[in-house]
Order: C-alpha cells, then sequence, then structure tokens
C-alpha cells in the first residue's frame, strides 16, 4: 500500500501557546491513521477545542488556588494570592495563623504580648501586687502586716506606753520591753545651787542642804 502526506504549510508549535497547532495535529493524525506509526496521544490546550483535536485536554486552574497568565510566547501558571503579604509579630507581640488545607498562610492575626493575651500556667503564675501581698506575713505578737495594703509596722499592744520611776522592766529577746512599771524605791534628788549636806539612801543623792 502507498500513501503521501503532504505536511501543512505552517508552524508545528505555535508561539503562542507552545503547543501543536491545528494543522500540525491534523497532520500528524493522518498519518497515524494512515499506518505511519505517529502514535496519537492526548493535547493540553488552552480551551475545549474538540472539533479540532479529538484527544485534547483542556488546562484548567483552580479558583482562587493557580493563576493562568498567557503571552505571545508563553504560558504562565502561579499561585493565587491567599492573603495579606507582609511581616507580622514583633518584640512585643506574638502572632497567630491560619492555614488551609493546601499549606498556605491565609491570615495572621498579631497580639500584644501582654497577660490578657497569653494563658497563665499552672506552676509558673503571673505577679501581681495582690498575689505579692498575700504571701507575706507578720510574726504574730511582734510584727503587724496589712495584707491588704502591704504596710508593715511593729505590733502594738505589747506594753502600755508611758513614763515610769524606778522602773522594774522586762525585755524579750528580740531587745523590746515587753513590760514595765515603776518602782517602789525613793527618788533621787533634784535641783540646783551650792549644798554642804548631802544624803544618800542606797548610793543615790535624796537630799541637799
Amino acid at each position: 500500500m502507498q500513501f503521501q502526506i503532504s505536511p501543512p504549510n505552517t508552524q508545528f508549535v505555535s508561539p503562542k501557546s507552545g503547543f501543536l497547532t491545528a494543522e500540525a495535529y491534523r497532520f500528524l493524525s493522518q498519518g497515524n491513521r494512515q499506518g505511519n506509526g505517529v502514535t496519537v496521544t492526548p493535547v493540553i490546550t488552552l480551551s475545549d477545542d474538540q472539533s479540532t483535536f479529538p484527544n485534547s485536554r483542556t488546562l484548567q486552574v483552580a479558583t482562587d488556588e493557580l493563576t493562568k497568565t498567557e503571552s505571545d510566547t508563553d504560558l504562565t501558571l502561579g499561585l493565587a494570592d491567599a492573603g495579606t503579604a507582609g511581616a507580622f509579630g514583633s518584640d512585643s507581640e506574638t502572632i497567630q495563623i491560619q492555614v488551609d488545607d493546601k499549606g498556605r498562610v491565609i491570615a495572621v492575626v498579631a497580639f500584644e504580648l501582654n497577660t490578657d493575651n497569653i494563658t497563665e500556667g499552672i506552676a509558673n503564675l503571673f505577679f501581681t501586687i495582690q498575689r505579692a501581698r498575700a504571701v507575706i506575713s507578720g510574726a504574730a505578737g511582734r510584727i503587724a502586716y496589712d495584707a491588704a495594703t502591704g504596710v508593715v509596722d511593729l505590733q502594738t499592744g505589747v506594753v502600755a506606753p508611758g513614763s515610769f520611776t524606778s522602773a522594774n522592766i522586762t525585755v524579750d529577746a528580740y531587745g523590746r520591753v515587753t513590760a514595765a512599771a515603776s518602782g517602789g524605791g525613793t527618788s533621787g534628788f533634784t535641783g540646783s545651787g551650792l549644798f554642804t549636806n548631802l544624803t544618800f539612801v542606797d548610793g543615790l543623792c535624796t537630799a541637799a542642804s
């Protein structure tokens, strides 16, 4: 069997799409039908053209996931915009990110690093003035402490304040007077002038003249 196939008077590959032209595809298909051994394979096209390319597969891009850009010489596929580009987070912020099922970051929210936005742990608790005051206590009978205000003072009421003569006093291990009372001894002489007669009782001057 003899047959003759005339090649098309056009380019085999479109300079715009980079794929076979319709004329080239018909030429190859004719050759295959005539038994010249050319294998028929699916052809990717930019639009549905089953009438020209029975084995064509139209190139589709997923909405909101890929982009398709055509020029006279190229076909470019790219990723679609998924969120707002930029830098997020700082020394005083932490960020929360949202990722879609394709692994793309689609949302970013920045939060200030403060106790309003950070969950408190169990062992390491946040510092507060109230907590600090609560762990302080005054020694019973010695130190007075007000946990509401944080004021520390000496315990009152240990001994009645006053002046004591020939006093009998009790001092505790912390140097505090815990008891005081006037003694029954003779009071000393008080006064000024020139005296020749002095009276002493138990080593204490009680009179002078």
